[in-house]
């Protein structure tokens, strides 16, 4: 069952909010989707933002009912790849994770006890897998997902290529651009996936904290600090990668796609052990120079996300945070 808070709309007022929630959340991603070629598409990336406030304020009826509403107004009045598309990257997941992130246990101390963190990041990881498997299903009498985008991927590039031809660029170059969009392809998967899990993450976390700032939220803020991801993912994550890398065709591909995007989780580890460091110093103004360092840094450098997600799998054995927590502040740390 769900805790109501006090100052949370109750009765019909719920239900109510819960629908304009969803209206909202659909408006958001139908005028995103009409215009793909402005900054309006941005839209697409909080239309979840609604839903989060609704289940994570109301509870996960409230977000049942907002998700639900947003799914049959684009139904309604859109075409039927918007409403696909909402009902995969917004409406299901929200329903999923506001039901998981609402769950909760009393203790024999009399403490209520949430879902923790750590497996609300397991089924963000695990959403886009099932997704990425049934579409290889569903794609299966076509040739196959890979080649679907592959496909796909040589006909948005192949005015790159005529503009590369008639700038006579070197067939070396010209080879190795399309061995790049192969290699593309075969990950695209993960980086769409991985992608969807970073802004799915944002969009909770603003809700969250939207919530909080009004006294709305159900469960307390969710901390990247205390972020800890069970050990048997890091043995799902190894047994992905060695059949990525000796799994014969196409499983190969299957493999390194669900190795990279269950690795993600990790990946936030990483960060939260990053915060956790930047909290040992005493300045705040100095924490925030850290951290706007890294974050530049790691924008720059895409290859340092598979540092930061190594971080986070040392991390079960060495546990960074607790040493951080218990080392002692100086005016050099």
């Amino acid at each position: 069952m769900d805790l109501i808070p006090a100052s949370a709309p109750r009765g019909v007022l719920s239900s109510v909010s819960a629908v304009i929630a969803g209206g909202l959340s659909a408006a958001l991603f139908a005028v995103a989707l009409m215009h793909p070629g402005t900054a309006m598409f941005l839209l697409a990336y909080i239309a979840s933002i609604p839903l989060f406030l609704a289940g994570l304020s109301i509870g996960s009826v409230a977000g049942l009912i907002a998700s639900s509403t947003g799914f049959i107004g684009l139904y309604l009045g859109s075409p039927s790849g918007f409403t696909i598309s909402y009902a995969t990257l917004n409406a299901i997941p929200a329903m999923l994770l506001i039901v998981l992130a609402l769950r909760h246990r009393t203790g024999s101390d009399e403490k209520i006890y949430w879902y923790p963190e750590g497996f609300l990041m397991i089924a963000l990881a695990l959403y886009p897998c099932i997704i990425f498997l049934a579409l290889s299903g569903m794609t299966s009498d076509q040739g196959g997902l890979l080649a679907l985008t592959t496909d796909s991927l040589n006909q948005l590039m192949d005015l790159f290529k005529d503009k590369m031809s008639k700038d006579k660029v070197d067939a070396a170059d010209l080879l190795q651009f399309t061995s790049m969009v192969d290699y593309l392809a075969r990950l695209l998967p993960a980086l769409a996936g991985c992608a969807w899990m970073m802004i799915t993450m944002i969009c909770v976390i603003c809700a969250q904290n939207i919530l909080v700032q009004h006294k709305w939220n159900l469960r307390p803020s969710f901390s990247l600090q205390a972020l800890h991801i069970p050990v048997w993912m890091i043995f799902a994550v190894a047994i992905a990668g060695l059949l990525a890398e000796y799994a014969p065709d196409p499983y190969n591909y299957y493999s390194v796609n669900l190795a990279i995007m269950l690795g993600m989780p990790f990946f936030f580890v990483g960060l939260a052990i990053v915060h956790a460091w930047a909290a040992t110093f005493k300045s705040q103004r100095a924490q925030k120079i850290v951290l706007i360092l890294f974050y530049v840094l790691a924008s720059l450098l895409i290859w340092s996300t598979l540092l930061i997600a190594a971080l986070g799998v040392i991390d079960q054995w060495v546990n960074f945070r607790q040493r951080f927590a218990v080392r002692p502040k100086t005016n050099m740390s």
